[in-house]
């Protein structure tokens, strides 16, 4: 077994001769947590460094578009945190991949580092909820791994006019040595200003959301007693819908989105027109004032149109264009468009793709999304 000093204490120890421990080999997962793993670890600690949190902000509007990040490009977080439910994606007792590592520069993933992305944004408000989830997280962390109740680089800088305040302090001997809680925007050699909390939000965050005292299950459910119909799940079912019937339909948007509700129990009739009429006239429908809003009843699980009809178009068409939004970020050029699937009529549809290439550019801000129960 190796070595481990008293810093990297994880769930269990043992006394060794010398006054030195050696880890047990239980595993450090949450139990309040969904486990959902994701490659990219680059395996084990390196040195003797204390354990630190790590707080980042995933950039996005939904867990499910993080997933999507996380599994293409493999940089990953022990945890993700949204208003609904705490992910976890790797074993605390092993590192994670969420943090810049230039070559030959002072270890940050493998620093004992245990990262945290949180849904939201750097340079917007944070959700309460989420927050809440938060501050639950790290106190169990804090007792899991003997992580102090302080910030050695000082308190993250809050957004200026919603952007980068600047002159973060990134002081490395601080990070190789001492424990506590750090923002990306501290760590050394990297560059990203997150979680930019505010006052508020700190006190939040650092604030008594006690743990429930649930025995480390080791095998069997790791769901949090809360959060066992997380919409997330339904948002992965969604896209399975969308993916199985694309094939079959990539050249005919009307028949796709049919094809996608019946699947999911919905009954959609009509070509494009039709259903562009029916998500506006209510009857289980539900009108969203825009594509973020579209993104996050995705995101929760739900049935979510967007169209536009022929006539309304800025080159009148006899034929409407509908759309299936899925779970994902906004656009990062406009922070506008949600992600989704359609057919083309005459051609070939697109595959999780954001809605503003869905629509010429005169057309993509008419859209009507509207949601459904599924």
């Amino acid at each position: 077994m190796p070595r481990a000093d008293l810093w990297n204490v994880g769930l269990g120890h043992k006394f060794m001769a010398g006054s030195e421990f050696i880890r047990e080999t239980v595993m450090a997962k949450c139990p309040f947590a969904v486990w959902k793993p994701f490659d990219g670890s680059p395996g084990a600690y390196s040195g003797r460094h204390p354990f630190k949190i790590v707080h980042h902000t995933t950039e996005g509007s939904s867990a499910d578009g993080a997933f999507l990040e996380y599994r293409n490009s493999r940089n990953i977080p022990h945890f993700t945190v949204d208003d609904m439910t705490i992910y976890q994606h790797v074993d605390t007792e092993e590192a994670a991949s969420a943090l810049r590592h230039p070559t030959g520069t002072t270890e940050t993933n493998r620093s004992s580092a245990v990262q945290i992305e949180l849904v939201g944004f750097a340079g917007r408000p944070k959700s309460a909820a989420s927050l809440q989830n938060l501050a639950r997280l790290c106190r169990w962390i804090e007792a899991e791994h003997k992580v102090p109740s302080v910030w050695p680089n000082g308190l993250p800088k809050p957004a200026v006019n919603g952007q980068d305040p600047g002159d973060h302090n990134r002081n490395q001997q601080n990070w190789d040595r001492l424990g506590g809680h750090y923002g990306h925007c501290h760590v050394p050699n990297n560059v990203h200003w997150d979680p930019a909390y505010t006052e508020a939000e700190l006190a939040g965050v650092m604030g008594q959301a006690p743990f429930p005292h649930i025995d480390h299950p080791g095998a069997g459910t790791l769901v949090m007693d809360d959060h066992g119909a997380s919409g997330h799940h339904i948002a992965d079912r969604l896209k399975e819908a969308c993916e199985a019937c694309f094939d079959a339909h990539a050249n005919d948007c009307s028949g796709f989105a049919r094809a996608v509700a019946n699947q999911l129990g919905v009954q959609l009739q009509g070509l494009a027109n039709e259903i562009v009429d029916t998500i506006r006239g209510g009857n289980g429908w539900t009108p969203l004032r825009d594509g973020a809003a579209a993104a996050n009843s995705a995101a929760a699980g739900k049935l979510v149109i967007g169209g536009l009809k022929g006539s309304e178009q800025t080159e009148p068409d006899a034929h409407g264009h509908v759309v299936v939004v899925v779970a994902g970020p906004l656009d990062p050029t406009h922070n506008a468009y949600p992600k989704a699937y359609w057919g083309r009529l005459g051609g070939v549809g697109a595959k999780n793709q954001w809605t503003n290439w869905a629509w010429r550019a005169g057309d993509r801000d008419r859209v009507s999304y509207a949601v459904h129960d599924i």
